[in-house]
């Protein structure tokens, strides 16, 4: 097995955040404030203003439960983050009604995402962010990490494999649901929403929106490919999809195996397992601890946390963490 570092987390954030996390870290073991678990926000070189990382272990977990996680579980979970302009989702979905049943019903927007992500006005800050149902998914992903933070048996990665399967599942839609709201989102009369990245443009064109969403799915596949590394390390297999399981047995890293994956995608009647749902169809992450998940699906009960890889296709030159 290759060396899995904490900093796989880590792939969505440029050089800058990645070095600020690592230096915050020395200063977060000292003092558990939030300050100290926060980062700073940073513009870098392909976006329009600054952007931090999304904590996919709430602040107010790693500052108060701080004692109760060991040492090298402390450190997965600080640094397992998300890049806040890639966490978009399609609002009233079926994860929220179908998976945990909270019927937020039917918002102003059809889509919404982490601030800084889509607004109605390119300005610096939280004005004219659309943030819709934030703060409901964000309870329920810190529900999903407490309940396997209270599961004396947890392997020291399952805390932050819970925070970034709830990030996967609750803050990042798949791309054939967020398709869903393109005519909300481009039709006559839509808001002016734009993307962090410059180069995707307006997102009320059509052109803006496909590259948005494309560019939201393909970080949901590598974040997928993150997630089930960290499961094979845990010890979880039995929660690891078949072609998650192939892309980890023919790869070494994660990128070599997003690699991969473009490639099978790219093939015609591929006889790899690629998931065509037009949702997200994994189970309540906050019902039982992800140990107990796993021996669940050992059973042969059902049991899903993370959802087969789906087709990626080409690599845009303007994908904007680098080209």
């Amino acid at each position: 097995m290759p060396k899995i570092t904490p900093e796989i987390g880590g792939g969505t954030m440029n050089k800058k955040r990645l070095e600020a996390l690592r230096k915050r870290f020395g200063v977060y073991k000292k003092s558990q404030v939030a300050k100290n678990i926060r980062i700073d926000a940073i513009t870098g070189k392909t976006e329009q203003w600054g952007v931090s990382a999304d904590e996919n272990v709430r602040t107010q977990i790693l500052r108060t439960k701080f004692k109760q996680m060991g040492k090298k579980e402390r450190r997965w979970a600080y640094f397992q983050r998300t890049h806040q302009g890639v966490l978009v989702w399609r609002t009233n979905s079926r994860v929220l009604r179908k998976t945990y049943g909270v019927n937020p019903g039917k918002g102003k927007h059809a889509m919404a995402s982490h601030t800084p992500g889509i607004k109605t006005q390119v300005v610096a800050g939280t004005k004219g962010a659309i943030t819709e149902e934030h703060g409901t998914r964000d309870n329920l992903r810190a529900a999903a990490v407490e309940k396997t933070l209270a599961d004396p048996k947890r392997h020291y990665l399952d805390t932050a494999i819970v925070g970034k399967l709830g990030t996967v599942q609750l803050m990042m839609s798949p791309q054939p649901e967020l398709n869903k709201a393109k005519a909300s989102m481009t039709g006559a009369g839509a808001p002016t929403v734009h993307s962090v990245f410059p180069s995707i443009g307006k997102i009320s064109k059509k052109k803006g929106f496909r590259r948005l969403t494309s560019t939201v799915h393909e970080v949901r596949e590598r974040e997928k490919i993150v997630a089930a590394f960290m499961l094979r390390k845990a010890g979880r297999k039995h929660l690891i999809p078949l072609g998650h399981r192939l892309l980890l047995k023919r790869n070494k890293n994660v990128d070599d195996a997003l690699k991969h994956l473009r490639k099978k995608s790219a093939k015609a009647n591929t006889s790899f397992p690629l998931n065509t749902a037009s949702y997200s169809a994994t189970d309540r992450l906050d019902e039982r601890s992800l140990r107990r998940m796993d021996r669940r699906a050992e059973k042969g009960k059902r049991a899903r946390a993370l959802s087969p890889p789906r087709s990626v296709g080409a690599r845009s030159s303007a994908y904007p963490f680098k080209k």
